[in-house]
């Protein structure tokens, strides 16, 4: 388990630009509060991560309504971001419920 949360750590790691620290607190967490930073950290990426799908899914909406040249190229590029930033919301969703349940594990 800790091992999945390691790597699903590292490959998110791209996408969470807004705090560079977190995969050194990854890489050197041991004690039950640090689990509990981590999974803090965790649990207020999904609501950015919803609010990047839900702008793509707008965007894609308004490439099919309003740029019929483009809506062919543009709109499936939109509806994949946003397929993907969902995504990413239930991957940190997972990685804070792991954290949690490391945390208390080590109580």
């Amino acid at each position: 388990m800790i091992l999945t949360l390691l790597v699903r750590a590292l490959a998110l790691q791209s996408c969470a630009p807004g705090n560079p620290d977190i995969l050194r607190m990854v890489m050197e967490a041991k004690t039950p509060a640090d689990h509990d930073a981590i999974a803090s950290y965790y649990e207020k990426q999904p609501a950015k991560n919803e609010a990047q799908a839900a702008s793509h899914r707008e965007l894609a909406a308004t490439y099919r309504q309003f740029h019929n040249t483009n809506k062919n190229m543009m709109a499936p590029h939109c509806e994949i971001m946003a397929d993907s930033y969902a995504k990413i919301a239930a991957e940190d969703s997972a990685l804070a419920q792991g954290h949690r349940k490391l945390a208390q594990s080590a109580k």
